[in-house]
């Protein structure tokens, strides 16, 4: 066997090993995608009452921040969420919980906030 086959034998092995490894990974992410799902982004089950609502909106945001923020229900069917101070490297995680959510950051300066539309059916 000449030197060139030799390299392109070795080349062969470690491509199979890669692929093994790849085939390997593939699994375990095929076998964590059947594991229960978690609740869709921004489904609120219907029938809640405005205290549940609030509290299915503070589950899924992270729970270090949960004192550092204030909750209202506004009269046009949306929960307000107000920081009550800066957040930090916080505010991007809580951001991107309340765009999973339908939500968005309303900028009015010191009033600036989190909007998070409800469907009319969600609050009883």
């Amino acid at each position: 066997m000449s030197d060139r086959e030799k390299r392109l034998k070795q080349v062969h092995n470690k491509l199979v090993n890669i692929q093994q490894e790849v085939r390997r990974a593939i699994n375990l992410l095929m076998e964590a995608r059947t594991e229960e799902p978690g609740p869709e982004p921004g489904a609120l089950p219907k029938g809640l009452t405005p205290e549940q609502a609030v509290s299915a909106v503070k589950l899924r945001l992270p729970e270090h921040v949960l004192p550092d923020l204030e909750f209202f229900l506004t009269a046009d069917r949306q929960l307000k969420i107000r920081p009550k101070r800066w957040l930090e490297d916080d505010w991007g995680t809580v951001n991107d919980a309340v765009k999973s959510m339908g939500g968005a950051w309303a900028t009015a300066g010191k009033d600036s906030c989190w909007l998070v539309p409800f469907p009319k059916e969600a609050i009883t």
